[in-house]
């Protein structure tokens, strides 16, 4: 009998190979961003350690002065008409020196640059920026007045301080101030016949108002 064939083992089917999906090319972009960064670090780099080097801040004028040299400047420039470029020297002398003679030269300068002027264009223009600006400064020179006054060492020099004081009340018409401190400065200093009768005529002029300042007054 004859033996059959053994039969073979079957073939696996093949499988379907699927069809390979393209590669996508990978983006250049976040390396070209990073080589831009870096290009802009190093530019950024290179500017700030070649730039040219920032010129030297103006010298002050103050710096190293001592008290007696800035308050000869002082002096000079108040003496020459130019009040406001001085008071920065006064101001400079005082962190030295508390003498009632600067605190009285300082208050006449703040004075004089409240109503200083300059020319421009062929009119007298103030110095000072506005109203505000002024009042401040006699503001400053009555409160420089007073520190004058605490700081004299005799009833003269007293008295002059206050009539000084009487004075800046005078010239922005305020009669009723002008009377006291008058008065206040005649008590400092009783001897003063100047003073006596700048007082008693404050006196008439609060008893008769409509009565004229001495500025007003003609001359005889």
């Amino acid at each position: 009998m004859k033996q059959g064939k053994r039969p073979g083992k079957r073939r696996a089917p093949e499988r379907e190979r699927k069809p390979e999906r393209p590669r996508r090319a990978r983006s250049r972009g976040p390396l070209i961003l990073a080589l831009l960064v870096g290009l802009v670090a190093i530019g950024a780099w290179l500017w700030w350690t070649r730039r040219p080097s920032a010129p030297a801040a103006p010298r002050d004028p103050l710096a190293g002065m001592d008290a007696a040299e800035s308050y000869h400047t002082a002096e000079q420039l108040a003496r020459a008409g130019h009040a406001l470029a001085s008071l920065p020297y006064y101001r400079h002398t005082l962190t030295v020196s508390q003498q009632a003679q600067i605190h009285a030269d300082f208050s006449s300068a703040l004075r004089n640059a409240a109503i200083e002027v300059r020319i421009v264009h062929g009119v007298s223009m103030p110095i000072t920026r506005d109203a505000v600006e002024r009042i401040a400064l006699m503001r400053e020179a009555l409160s420089e007045l007073t520190a004058a006054e605490v700081r004299t060492t005799n009833a003269h020099d007293g008295a002059s301080v206050i009539e000084e004081i009487a004075k800046v009340h005078r010239t922005w018409g305020f009669p009723w101030l002008c009377f006291y401190e008058f008065r206040r400065a005649q008590k400092a200093d009783p001897s003063a016949e100047n003073i006596k009768l700048e007082a008693d005529y404050y006196t008439s002029v609060l008893h008769r108002p409509d009565r004229k300042l001495p500025e007003d007054e003609p001359e005889p």
